[in-house]
């Protein structure tokens, strides 16, 4: 398939016009950082220009205040950018303390940004969405042929303190493994 307009050759002093292909990088990277670009859309919509007063909530604010409550949106009166309103779901019974609390909250977060980011808060008690919690599974009782293994090889060492830790340490690890079926 031939394309549409060939390229021309560049004229002798003529700078190289870059390519069209985006620039590719083989690195790991974190999930952090491939999920930052599908959320901006999301957040952009709720008025969080920065992700972070959500992401970083508990620690803006503290543990206490992070764990009764979660901003919602914020909303900026029009052309300005700054003493805008955040909107806070609290839960229920935490509002009347988070209102008393305002003028700490609304310092942290705009100590938080290095600048007047926000102005006011608007408190909405509601319930907060109830994170799934996974229950450990129980550890399994080890197998005569496992715990014999584990303890020849935490015996070859010379320090007997840290024979015994690294045995500890295989036991509880075995014990959180399935059982594999032949």
């Amino acid at each position: 398939m031939m394309a549409k307009h060939p390229r021309k050759p560049p004229q002798p002093g003529q700078a190289i016009p870059p390519t069209e292909a985006p620039k590719r990088s083989y690195r790991a990277r974190g999930l952090a950082d491939l999920m930052s670009d599908l959320t901006k859309g999301p957040f952009r919509k709720r008025g969080f220009a920065q992700r972070e007063i959500v992401t970083r909530w508990p620690e803006i604010v503290g543990p206490l205040l992070g764990r009764h409550s979660l901003p919602e949106r914020i909303r900026f009166a029009r052309d300005e950018n700054e003493d805008a309103t955040l909107v806070v779901r609290a839960a229920s019974g935490f509002a009347t303390e988070l209102q008393h609390l305002e003028p700490t909250v609304i310092a942290r977060i705009n100590g938080y940004f290095g600048f007047r980011a926000i102005g006011r808060l608007s408190i909405i008690q509601a319930p907060l969405p109830q994170l799934k919690r996974r229950t450990p599974q129980p550890a399994r009782t080890l197998t005569a042929e496992e715990e014999s293994r584990i303890a020849s090889q935490a015996a070859c060492l010379r320090d007997p303190d840290l024979g015994g830790a690294l045995k500890r340490l295989g036991e509880a690890v075995q014990a959180r493994t399935p059982i594999k079926k032949p």
